[in-house]
């Protein structure tokens, strides 16, 4: 029992550290689109202090093994996630204070994000395609079909979009104060993705977005061809 207690505390700040990389308040976000249909991804984010310091306030009281106060972020262990979450070519970088840096493939036929809808990539000569369609329904869908990892995650950053909710993004912020903090509250509220799409053909397209706005998207946007 107190095994399985110590392996769901691993997984839990393994999410919350994900969570730091998603509301630093600059993440990059870049994907390419192969030949083949398959999309290569570039993630980026600087993790931001008031999320880095809930994250040393939880380990110093909850961790029985751990004793170190420096926030260090398992790259194997996030490689291992990703692996078995479908993605391919998997790279993870970290420095202490600095960004933490993911590569990876999305392939064609082997994830759940192509059957979202959320990301849509077609090579044939006929009808080449290739963007990011955000949208209440492709959020949900991706949500639904997610594993618990992934859910993991989105349940804490709190993410009404993903489950059907409206709220207002002031009412978000205010949930986010309430359970996290007037600082990271702050911080959630000026964090930007600044999204990168590539086509096969060369062809760029640039676009940033709140990520408050994302976790209580309402309206669709699509970026692409």
């Amino acid at each position: 029992m107190k095994k399985n207690r110590f392996f769901k505390f691993l997984f839990f700040t393994f999410s919350f550290l994900i969570c730091c990389s998603f509301s630093s308040c600059k993440v990059f976000l870049s994907l390419t689109q192969n030949q083949n249909g398959d999309v290569n991804v570039e993630f980026s984010g600087i993790p931001e202090e008031a999320f880095i310091n809930t994250i040393k306030s939880f380990l110093a009281t909850d961790s029985e093994s751990t004793t170190n106060k420096n926030l260090i972020i398992d790259t194997a262990q996030i490689k291992s996630f990703l692996i078995n979450s479908g993605f391919t070519n998997v790279e993870v970088s970290n420095q202490i204070g600095a960004n933490v840096d993911i590569k990876m493939t999305i392939p064609k036929d082997k994830t759940f994000i192509f059957d979202s809808k959320l990301v849509f990539s077609n090579n044939s000569e006929s009808n080449s395609s290739f963007g990011i369609e955000l949208s209440p329904a492709t959020l949900q869908t991706f949500y639904a079909n997610a594993d618990e990892q992934i859910i993991s995650i989105l349940d804490i950053l709190i993410s009404p979009a993903f489950y059907g909710e409206e709220i207002s993004e002031e009412e978000y912020i205010e949930t986010i104060a309430s359970l996290y903090g007037n600082d990271v509250a702050a911080e959630m509220n000026k964090s930007e993705i600044y999204i990168t799409l590539k086509n096969k053909s060369g062809k760029t397209l640039k676009k940033s977005l709140p990520l408050k706005t994302l976790l209580t998207l309402k309206q669709a946007i699509k970026i692409g061809w």
